[in-house]
């Protein structure tokens, strides 16, 4: 019976154990406590253990990175619009059947994602492909000066020194449509010069190629046509292996007979200057013979022709070693490089012409020409240069130009200090104050000086009771005059935007009239601008002699001096401007050093030292022509005695 019930109670799954103790009970649930405890320390231990590095390859930045990052993307964005270009978007990854057979021997290092309800997908390698993939799909779209900034993957061994990362940025122009042969790609060629002009990058030349040429040397040279490809990706390597080493893996590993690599060698270590090596290739009569080599040479004279037309082609070698080993390239191919040997970055922008990659996506296609500029690889240049400088002259991560400050201990006029930025924003001034109720003085002004910020707005119950305002002005020579300055209370926007160089949003209370019955093509509009012009010509003189009287004769015997001249807006060319101050010419004045400063996000001053004598001028004399030019103030930030 007793078995019976057994086989029924497992039949039923009810418990056969038999009752526990009160102790075991206590005991158990000890047990099951530790556990759980125990369980939690591990937890705790694996959440220590977890690495918070960015995965290989990829990388954060900081803020005063991203500072210069910005610069470098909205100087290129600033060029790409000026030549006409229009921005696109596509997705980061794309379906892996549309990237694949592009790319030649680096197909290898897509990025592979796992599959997601029947889509196989991939990372995006480049954004030509994408752009390709685009311009079938969008039909409508016949010609295009696009351009395009983003993140792309590959899965190649990094090396950071050296700008090489598996996740980076790459800024593309690519004109797709029909044009004159080898218009598109003589402006490529200029933007891409401008661009690096613009940055700064040091010296630097444009290696230029020709798809046809190559195939060309290939033909004359022995190549059979289905091993053009793969010993093109041999020729590519010869800017890093030596030419035994290249020779060696055409020979062995591409099976290439040794006789056809060494007449390969005749013509593929020629490079110079682009019409001398034109004349060079044109002299040899056997290989001018060859189709291929007649349409890249023809092509090649034209292209170099319109480059003089730019100004660039002095920026150009012709390098037939330059192979550039994706497959879909179709004639011209080039790369930028550095001519300085400090840093071993390889090229720092490449391009070419791929006249069949958009008729993979489409019924039609569309002769396209693009290239690619390496934000990474320039970025570790232009690092390198902001860390020499010193910490006042370098890019600012902030760009707050005002910080409102109270210097009272007990009563920190917190409400007041909310209102003055909120008056500022309301002006376009970019502006900050400490977001807590009582901060020390020291710690609001350490605040300033650590983000740079160069002005100091100051209040306190002596400037409230009074109507006035303090400002001190962080960033200036030890010696400068006006480093503070104290002014009614009412006068805060129109005096920082006059420093700041900007136009305020906020109109003048006395100015503001009804203009409902404006005439915007009224003859009389230009007859009131020209009164309310000369009208501010005559405070301007009024307020100059007003500040010469009150100055007086600025006369010593032998004096230095340093100006500070600030332009009248972001408009005026700084260059030009000095020489204008250059060109006051006065018996007593010699001119010195110039050099242009940052006082704020992209407004500069120029800072000249001169030297006057004392019986022949002074500096109110120099001040007065001064302000006959293009400039919103001058003051004398630095004189001293000359022995």
């Amino acid at each position: 019976m007793s078995n019976f019930i057994l086989y029924y109670k497992v039949l039923n799954g009810i418990n056969t154990n038999t009752p526990k103790s009160s102790s075991q009970k206590k005991n158990n649930n000890n047990n099951n406590n530790q556990q759980k405890k125990n369980n939690k320390n591990k937890s705790k231990g694996r959440k220590k253990n977890v690495s918070v590095k960015p995965p290989k390859g990829t990388r954060d930045f900081k803020p005063e990175q991203m500072a210069i990052r910005e610069r470098i993307i909205n100087t290129i964005t600033k060029i790409f619009k000026k030549f006409g270009g229009v921005t696109i978007e596509t997705p980061v990854f794309e379906l892996t059947n549309i990237l694949t057979e592009k790319y030649g021997e680096d197909e290898k290092l897509i990025f592979n994602l796992e599959d997601q309800g029947g889509q196989i997908c991939s990372l995006r390698y480049d954004l030509t492909v994408p752009f390709a993939r685009f311009m079938g799909s969008n039909s409508s779209i016949q010609q295009i000066k696009r351009y395009q900034i983003g993140r792309v993957y590959r899965r190649d061994q990094p090396r950071p020194e050296s700008g090489r990362y598996r996740e980076f940025y790459q800024c593309d122009f690519d004109i797709a449509g029909e044009y004159g042969v080898m218009l598109p790609d003589a402006e490529l060629l200029k933007i891409c010069s401008e661009i690096l002009t613009t940055l700064d990058v040091g010296d630097f030349k444009i290696k230029v190629n020709h798809r046809s040429l190559l195939d060309g040397i290939f033909e004359v040279s022995g190549v059979p046509a289905d091993k053009f490809r793969e010993i093109c990706s041999s020729v590519d390597k010869l800017d890093k292996l030596s030419w035994e080493e290249v020779k060696k893996e055409m020979v062995e590993a591409k099976q290439l007979d040794e006789e056809v690599a060494d007449n390969i060698k005749e013509f593929v270590l020629l490079n110079g200057k682009p019409f001398e090596l034109v004349g060079v290739l044109k002299s040899k009569d056997d290989f001018m013979k060859n189709e291929r080599v007649q349409k890249g040479i023809k092509e090649m004279e034209l292209l170099f022709d319109y480059a003089n037309c730019f100004g660039i082609v002095d920026n150009l070698s012709f390098d037939l070693s330059l192979a550039r080993g994706l497959d879909y390239y179709t004639g011209l191919i080039f790369e930028a490089v550095l001519m300085s040997n400090k840093i071993n970055l390889g090229s720092i922008a490449g391009g070419g012409r791929y006249d069949n990659l958009i008729g993979m996506f489409s019924k039609k296609s569309i002769p396209s020409v693009g290239f690619s500029v390496g934000i990474e690889r320039i970025f570790v240049i232009l690092e390198k240069r902001e860390l020499a400088k010193k910490e006042a002259d370098r890019i600012r991560a902030k760009e707050t130009d005002v910080f409102v400050i109270s210097m009272e201990k007990k009563d920190n006029f917190l409400q007041e200090r909310l209102k003055i930025v909120n008056e500022l924003w309301a002006a376009n001034i970019n502006a900050e104050t400490l977001l807590k109720p009582k901060p020390k003085p020291n710690v609001q002004l350490n605040y300033a000086n650590q983000n740079n910020i160069p002005f100091a707005v100051i209040i306190g119950g002596k400037e409230l009771e009074n109507k006035e305002i303090t400002i001190k002005k962080l960033y200036l020579p030890q010696d400068a005059s006006e480093k503070q300055v104290t002014i009614p209370r009412s006068d805060l926007v129109k005096y920082l935007c006059k420093e700041l160089s900007i136009e305020s949003s906020v109109p003048d209370e006395k100015n503001e009239e009804d203009d409902s019955d404006f005439d915007l093509f009224g003859d009389d509009d230009e007859d009131e601008f020209d009164a309310i012009y000369e009208k501010e010509l005559e405070e301007r003189a009024k307020a100059h002699l007003a500040k010469k009287a009150a100055k007086g004769k600025k006369v010593i015997d032998k004096s230095a001096v340093v100006f500070d001249v600030k332009p009248e807006s972001t408009d005026v060319d700084l260059n030009e401007l000095e020489k204008n101050v250059r060109a006051i010419q006065m018996d007593g004045l010699m001119w010195g050093e110039a050099r242009f400063e940052e006082i704020a996000y992209s407004i500069k001053k120029i800072v000249i030292s001169c030297v006057i004598v004392d019986e022949l001028v002074s500096t109110d004399d120099i001040e007065e022509l001064i302000y006959e030019l293009e400039i919103s103030s001058v003051d004398v930030v630095s004189f001293s005695k000359c022995s």
